[in-house]
């Protein structure tokens, strides 16, 4: 039997085991629910940083439309876990507007354990089986190989909600780091901000997250050189207050325009030894001054060995009319910068994530096909669907393989928790006139045609099927499945929900009478 080196987190009286899922503290076991340790596992591994809120619920949930409730939660169950250990030591510290910090001291050790097959633990609720997006990895990969070759590039990943963005980026960057051990890699992600917000908020982020890791001082060190005015951001990278001091007299009256040139100088000093990728998570969140420098990074990184990578939900774009839609339009008239737009996964695709995430198994040839029919293949739905069997206990290990508990044909597929959430969300940001619409749709069940809805609106057919295509283009809540001639020689559109919006969308108002 082989054996491989794992490693083991002590702090306090603890003992934290990733691999064995263990959590125990003076000999004894702690019991706690999967997601708070996954959370204390993201806040250990990073102890002494700051991990932002909306980090943590992407690793913790990843493609998961959770609220922030949640991570409040499994805090809270954490801070009781760990106080009810004989410790009176405060070890999760709550860092107001940013997130959480680990604050005790960890020590790591090794220790080996028996090399389980590949396969066998393939089942964990959140592991991340990417299928289907092959393709998009390509195009990827070959703007990486151009970039590193000199010849700056831009790409965005878009999509609704749950679509996999999140999880085609997380597989990128780690195909990066594998190809390019050298490379610089950023992320920093846009959070919703009310008012004025903080200006470049992703590029701190990520600039944080360098600063934090293994070539944080060779990054200190370029922004020291190329990047002062940054180097104010972070007073406890850069010394002391005699340091900060002489920064502040080199930078008094610095402009907007000088930071957005010396990000550009630090990027290309950077990118002298190594490619840099730089990538921005939900960028229909994004300030103007983080737009301001995607501008110039786009107008100016041409000739740099730098990728930049973001990944933004055009419906919100749309919805707010977003700076960042300006932006697109320019950029993309010149070819500037390039869209990969992600689809609905096929039946085909969910049979391959059915067998690589339970294997082996004995399922029911027809089982994708249903949970395709039911989902239409948008990914946060289908694995939802599928964890929320596994949970249920209609998805089981027998033996030595996975297999149905139920019967097909009995199985009950209802929308998970969170996949209602998400869709009651995009519906209550409709206006009044399209949740209306909405709602007399789902009074006709299944397929509708525009005609037959105009008339339960009372409206004329031009100005509902604008309503539509918006339901369908921006908001994704139906799906336009083509055009029909009526009898009488007029043309209808033929309509359906999406799956889970036409039961979500149903109102107790009747329509009105005809």
């Amino acid at each position: 039997m082989h054996s491989q080196e794992i490693e083991i987190y002590e702090f306090g009286p603890f003992r934290l085991d990733p691999v064995e899922r263990m959590l125990s503290g003076e000999g004894h076991a702690i019991a706690l629910s999967p997601k708070a340790f996954d959370l204390l596992i993201a806040l250990v591994s990073r102890a002494g940083h700051v991990v932002h809120k909306d980090e943590l619920m992407r690793e913790v949930w990843p493609d998961t439309f959770v609220e922030e409730n949640n991570l409040t939660v499994n805090i809270s169950a954490l801070r009781r876990a760990l106080a009810g250990a004989n410790s009176d030591q405060d070890y999760i510290q709550t860092v107001p507007r940013r997130g959480y910090r680990f604050v005790a001291s960890v020590r790591q050790a090794s220790e080996s354990a028996p090399l389980v097959p590949g396969g066998a633990e393939a089942t964990a609720a959140d592991s991340e089986v990417i299928v289907g997006r092959e393709p998009e990895l390509r195009i990827l990969e070959r703007f990486l190989r151009e970039a590193a070759e000199g010849g700056g590039r831009m790409i965005f990943i878009t999509g609704e909600p749950g679509i996999g963005k999140t999880a085609l980026s997380n597989a990128f960057l780690g195909h990066v780091r594998s190809r390019f051990p050298f490379s610089t890699v950023c992320r920093g992600r846009c959070v919703e901000q009310y008012g004025a917000g903080e200006p470049y908020l992703p590029v701190l982020d990520a600039l944080s997250n360098l600063l934090c890791g293994t070539a944080g001082k060779l990054v200190a060190d370029v922004l020291r050189s190329c990047a002062p005015t940054w180097c104010l951001q972070f007073p406890a990278f850069f010394g002391s207050n005699d340091a900060l001091e002489r920064l502040y007299r080199e930078t008094v009256g610095a402009t907007k325009e000088r930071m957005l040139r010396e990000m550009l100088d630090a990027l290309g000093m950077l990118a002298s030894t190594a490619p840099v990728v730089f990538h921005f998570e939900d960028l229909h969140w994004a300030d103007l001054a983080s737009i301001d420098l995607l501008r110039r990074l786009c107008q100016d990184g041409g000739k740099q060995r730098l990728l930049v990578t973001g990944t933004f939900r055009p419906e919100d774009i749309e919805r707010s009319n977003h700076p960042l839609k300006n932006f697109l339009l320019e950029m993309q008239a010149h070819k500037e910068c390039e869209e990969i737009a992600l689809g609905l996964l096929t039946r085909e695709h969910l049979a391959t994530y059915l067998d690589s995430r339970f294997a082996p198994n004995r399922f029911d040839l027809e089982l994708a096909a249903l949970i395709h029919r039911k989902t239409e293949g948008q990914p946060l739905f289908a694995t939802s669907l599928i964890q929320f069997l596994v949970e249920r206990g209609d998805i089981a290990r027998v033996g030595d393989h996975w297999m149905l508990t139920t019967p097909l044909s009995d199985l009950d597929l209802e929308a998970p928790a969170n996949v209602r959430k998400m869709i009651r969300k995009k519906l209550d940001a409709l206006d009044s006139e399209d949740r209306r619409a909405m709602e007399y749709a789902s009074i006709q069940g299944g397929e509708f045609d525009s005609v037959v809805l105009a008339g339960l609106l009372e409206t004329d057919d031009l100005g509902l099927e604008e309503r539509l295509d918006r339901l369908d283009k921006v908001h994704r809540l139906i799906q336009t499945l083509g055009e029909e001639e009526l009898p009488d020689g007029t043309f209808t559109l033929s309509e359906r929900p999406l799956p889970g919006s036409g039961q979500q969308a149903q109102s107790p108002v009747a329509p009105p009478n005809r």
